[in-house]
């Protein structure tokens, strides 16, 4: 079976993608964006499945707002953290660019405040992505017309050398700092230093993402399964 036909167990009544067959959770935007951008890399992407990525980012937008979003539509009482943005800047570069740069926009906007339960003040840390500047670095590389400043990829190389000695365990730190990695390759040459320094502690640790994944999910899950690190040609 496919990764379009294993995934059809997964999708909840919003069409998007939840962790264990018929159920949800508070992690279905950021699984929905790890599976356009696997259909991406896989190159099986439809411009039907852009339409829907498109069309579940619309639904879960804050109203009045060009990037907050909803876990799931309607869902006002849960945070989306920063790696739900991580996943959704990540796949968004590469399949909706606009939506890469609406997270932009947002967050120069807000001082980078992305308070979806409380659009605005009052401030909240947790919703203050700025905490980590190395994901607002991320979120310029994902733009398509804006670049991050050299200061924030100075941070950004920094948080590469931490994630890559970080312990196998460590599975957000593994999974996370991959998008990271992929988003920015080839834009810096710094940064792609790094990126090799990181890929080199990956390999020797024996690390495979998609096997951390089906740890995380608690099962063999499509995404894990079938998880591809880069496209065929390497973009």
């Amino acid at each position: 079976m496919s990764l379009r036909e294993e995934i059809v167990p997964y999708l909840t009544k919003d069409a998007m993608i939840a962790n264990l067959p018929g159920g949800s959770s508070n992690n279905d935007l950021r699984y929905s964006s790890e599976y356009f951008l696997q259909l991406y890399r896989r190159n099986e992407l439809t411009s039907e499945d852009i339409d829907h990525f498109i069309t579940i980012i619309s639904l879960v937008r804050v109203v009045g707002t060009q990037a907050l979003f909803h876990t799931s539509p309607g869902n006002d009482t849960k945070h989306v953290t920063h790696d739900d943005y991580i996943l959704i800047a990540a796949c968004a570069q590469k399949i909706a660019p606009e939506i890469a740069e609406d997270i932009v926009d947002q967050g120069e906007s807000s001082f980078w405040l992305f308070n979806n339960v409380r659009p605005g003040w009052p401030f909240s840390l947790k919703s203050w992505f700025l905490r980590m500047p190395h994901n607002i670095c991320h979120f310029y590389f994902c733009d398509p017309d804006r670049k991050p400043s050299q200061f924030l990829k100075y941070i950004w190389c920094l948080n590469i050398l931490i994630s890559a000695n970080k312990p196998k365990t460590n599975q957000d730190a593994w999974v996370l700092t991959h998008y990271l990695v992929e988003s920015a390759r080839g834009k810096d040459k710094m940064c792609d230093d790094w990126i090799a320094y990181w890929e080199k502690k990956k390999e020797s640790k024996k690390i495979i993402i998609g096997d951390i994944l089906n740890s995380y999910f608690g099962i063999i899950h499509p995404i894990g399964k079938n998880f591809k690190e880069r496209r065929t040609n390497g973009s």
